[in-house]
């Protein structure tokens, strides 16, 4: 972890770290959006309208219910660092409901990704796939794997490790939220049709699936994992995607100030440009993937992007 207390100030920590709920609730529009988008896709699949209509409002249901998708990931994500609620039991509780759509039990989640937090680009990171090879088209492989099915492969492999590595506390939490998302999953799937299942909860997974896999690929993916301010990126693409994506496409800042709430991130982002020793930054997620293909076929594995430095502020101790 990175000790970075010099950059702000204690009255600057200190209001950029309070949470609001007023602040929050937009992002809370997501949860209709996504009931919006999965029936869309349900009306347009069991209609008997022309393809010419049919198809275009099965895709918009199908892109909204799965942007929807992403950002519960990304608000359970904020459960994580208790960011959501200022109670710990409101924030569980709310990380958990919104795991449900995402097959995903919240404290298998938190244990893994705390662990990232706590040995980012070190041996013990989960998410560090230098980790578990060293030959680099197996590194490769990794890589397009997180791009693609990635995600799919975490909801299986999250808990496996999380338990391997959870407190005795965290196991049974483990446990009990497998067991109430196994109730639940067996009760809608047993109840609900197959072409409304297949249409509003399964296909559009796709697609925060993909949204998911890339954002996490842009945000660590051929970074300089011995280098704290160069082993995650801070990503600053137009203002509307970095409101689809609730600010953290700022995770370099987020690394360095993970109790920080997703909506001051930007305010945080403003204000350590001028404060930090040195930023890896890229413009946006699709330059990000034009790039990152071209170093597959190069067999190029050099950092992507941008590194931005002020050379007169001093790199902070990387924590033991």
């Amino acid at each position: 972890m990175i000790q970075a207390p010099r950059l702000l100030g204690p009255r600057e920590s200190h209001d950029l770290h309070q949470l609001s709920w007023r602040r929050q609730l937009p992002a809370l529009l997501y949860v209709p959006a996504w009931f919006a988008g999965g029936t869309i896709c349900v009306i347009a699949a069991r209609s008997g309208w022309s393809p010419w209509l049919r198809i275009p409002l099965w895709t918009a249901g199908w892109a909204m219910a799965g942007l929807s998708l992403a950002a519960f990931f990304l608000l359970m994500h904020e459960g994580t660092h208790s960011t959501l609620a200022k109670s710990s039991l409101v924030n569980r509780l709310l990380a958990v409901i919104l795991g449900i759509p995402l097959y995903l039990g919240f404290t298998s989640y938190r244990v893994l990704h705390l662990r990232h937090h706590d040995n980012l680009g070190g041996g013990d990171d989960p998410d560090e796939y230098a980790n578990y090879t060293s030959n680099t088209v197996v590194l490769w492989m990794l890589h397009l794997f997180r791009l693609t099915i990635g995600s799919f492969l975490y909801l299986v492999l999250i808990p496996i490790l999380a338990w391997k590595h959870g407190t005795r506390s965290e196991r049974m939490a483990i446990a009990q939220e497998c067991l109430l998302l196994g109730t639940i999953y067996a009760a809608i799937f047993g109840w609900l049709p197959c072409s409304v299942s297949l249409n509003a909860l399964l296909l559009p997974a796709l697609a925060a699936n993909f949204l998911t896999n890339s954002r996490g690929l842009a945000q660590h993916g051929l970074t300089d994992p011995g280098d704290p301010f160069l082993a995650s990126r801070s990503i600053r693409p137009s203002a509307w995607v970095r409101h689809l994506y609730l600010n953290e496409n700022y995770h370099l800042e987020h690394h360095l100030y993970p109790g920080v709430p997703h909506y001051r991130l930007h305010d945080l982002h403003l204000l350590l440009r001028s404060r930090w020793p040195k930023a890896l930054w890229i413009p946006g997620y699709l330059w990000f993937l034009r790039r990152f293909f071209a170093a597959i076929r190069t067999g190029d594995n050099t950092i992507i992007g941008y590194i931005e430095s002020n050379p007169t502020q001093t790199p902070p101790e990387r924590s033991t």
